[in-house]
Order: C-alpha cells, then structure tokens, then sequence
C-alpha cells in the first residue's frame, strides 16, 4: 500500500503539528514556528503532489484565519508562504461563492454549483 492510500498523515499533521503550531502560536515561541516552519519546507521539497496536498490542506489553511496567521506565515519559507498567500487570494476571491455555497449546502452541488 501506498502513502497516498493511508489517512495516518493527516490524522498526523491536522491533529498533533496543529496542536504543537497552535500552542507555539500562543506563546510566541517563534525558535519552535521556525522549526516547524523548516521542517514544512522540507516536506514540499520533495515535491511530492500528496505531501504538498497534506500539507496545505491539514496544516496551513487551518491558519488562514488564525489571530496570529502572520506570525505563522513568517515562520514558513518560500514554499509555505507561496502556499499561504495563494489559499488567503483564493479564499477573497471566492467568498461570495463559499458563503453561496454554504447557505445551499449539498442542494447547491445538486444544481450544478460549482467553485
């Protein structure tokens, strides 16, 4: 079986890094968010099309909206801010769509809605 078959990392990363990140995050521990932050470059170096998805879906659009997001994105390299800055555009892009979409739910996938 295949990494990309096994949900393990996501449980991984969207639970336990999160936690470690948002407790970092609380206390202003920015050595720790470096780490963190180097160790998520090291993962999208390996430019693998999961380990990206992993990454941006489990760890760093769980703090888009975080109080301290900017101190989150400043601890990320190169990889992770791009990542970062593309969710945050993506999501003002497509707000009225989102909340469309949130208001219809599951009606709304029925009647074609698409992002």
């Amino acid at each position: 079986m295949q990494l990309e078959d096994r949900t393990g990392p996501r449980v991984v990363f969207a639970c336990l890094l999160n936690l470690f990140i948002r407790n970092a995050l609380a206390s202003r521990d920015t050595a720790s968010l470096k780490k963190v932050g180097s160790f998520i470059e090291e993962i999208l170096a390996l430019n693998s099309s999961y380990g990206e998805e992993v990454i941006t879906v489990s760890v760093i659009e769980h703090f888009l909206d975080d109080a301290d997001q900017e101190l989150f994105r400043e601890c990320l390299g190169a990889q992770g801010s791009s990542i970062f800055d593309n969710l945050k555009r993506w999501y003002r892009d497509n707000q009225a769509k989102l909340t469309q979409f949130a208001k219809h739910g599951s009606i709304g996938c029925r009647k074609g809605f698409e992002l």
